[in-house]
């Protein structure tokens, strides 16, 4: 998308508060590939970080696409809005996008809102199997609110989510664990079961 090679002052329009403009100035890209033209992408990234509202959570979420130094500010950005963005970032973990469901579970993980846990959970089932390990290891920050959610998925029917359950719930270390730990010891999959074997190891 070229904005007429007219490079956006990013200043000017955080002063406006013109929240349209350092929106679209997060999608700004020159002819060329010269470095200026993501440095203003994540200069627009930064000043959105003022801005609480739906249509730059919106835009900041599209942007997990771009390059590390415009993501870098955009985590920062929803971290700060955290429970605002959480609705947003839980719709994402539906995006077609594996780095986008990828990203949403991490920053789901990092802001540490309770509501992220059921669809994280579902998340589990996800086609991706980078995704999966995603999302499971962003369950395990939220450590005891997450067990119960984790038990329900030891039941699953994708052996994978029942391996990632027992995996995180050693990781979690809560001993309401255990009894369903070792019930999943008769789990039909050998891959689930050498998952629970190594879980248990962890209660010693």
């Amino acid at each position: 998308m070229s904005h007429n090679g007219s490079k956006p002052d990013i200043e000017d329009l955080k002063e406006k508060g013109d929240v349209e403009g350092l929106i679209k100035a997060l999608q700004y890209k020159k002819e060329s590939t010269e470095y200026e033209d993501y440095e203003v992408r994540s200069d627009a990234a930064e000043a959105l970080g003022d801005f609480e509202e739906e249509k730059v959570i919106k835009a900041l979420i599209r942007a997990f696409k771009d390059v590390e130094d415009v993501r870098f500010y955009v985590a920062r950005d929803l971290g700060k809005f955290g429970k605002t963005a959480v609705p947003f970032l839980i719709e994402t973990l539906q995006d077609p996008d594996e780095n986008m469901r990828r990203d949403a579970a991490w920053m789901l993980g990092n802001i540490g809102d309770e509501r992220a846990i059921p669809p994280l959970t579902e998340a589990l089932k996800d086609k991706d199997e980078e995704v999966r390990f995603h999302v499971a290891r962003n369950l395990g920050k939220f450590e005891e609110p997450a067990v119960p959610f984790l038990l329900d998925a030891l039941e699953d029917p994708d052996e994978h989510v029942r391996r990632y359950a027992a995996w995180i719930l050693g990781v979690i270390g809560d001993e309401r664990a255990v009894p369903a730990l070792e019930n999943a010891l008769n789990d039909p999959s050998d891959y689930v079961r050498k998952g629970v074997e190594q879980a248990l190891k962890r209660f010693g």
